[in-house]
């Protein structure tokens, strides 16, 4: 009978695997990620301190992710794999400074910065569909 590891221990053993087999990470971390939201741990209407002190770890799911995407090997001739990749981990490390920004965890210099590079992606993005 095998026992089923809790969603803290699996982002353990997540973290473990970033760097050794980031393809692994990523799937533990996507699975987590459909975990901590389908039992609805963070609720965008609380505050930090609303916040259970084993979930905080939690709240670093798309960061460990986005690292995760950008450690995955790209085969030869794949550079829209890569592409992909990278892409994806931009949106991810986004998402993370919203989180952190939602619980008045980043500093107004950072959100300043988070803010002008949100702006700056946003123009960047409106000149390409151009």
């Amino acid at each position: 009978m095998t026992e089923k590891k809790s969603i803290s221990d699996r982002f353990q053993q997540a973290l473990r695997l970033v760097e050794s087999s980031p393809s692994e990470a990523v799937e533990t971390l996507t699975a987590l990620q459909q975990d901590v939201a389908t039992l609805a741990l963070f609720s965008p209407n609380e505050d930090l301190e609303d916040v259970s002190t084993k979930s905080l770890p939690l709240l670093a799911i798309e960061f460990h992710l986005a690292v995760a995407f950008l450690g995955l090997p790209t085969p030869p001739g794949k550079a829209q794999e890569r592409k992909h990749n990278v892409t994806n981990s931009m949106d991810l490390f986004s998402n993370f400074l919203q989180i952190l920004e939602r619980y008045n965890i980043l500093g107004k210099d950072h959100q300043k910065e988070f803010h002008e590079l949100l702006e700056s992606s946003n123009t960047d993005e409106t000149e390409e569909d151009a």
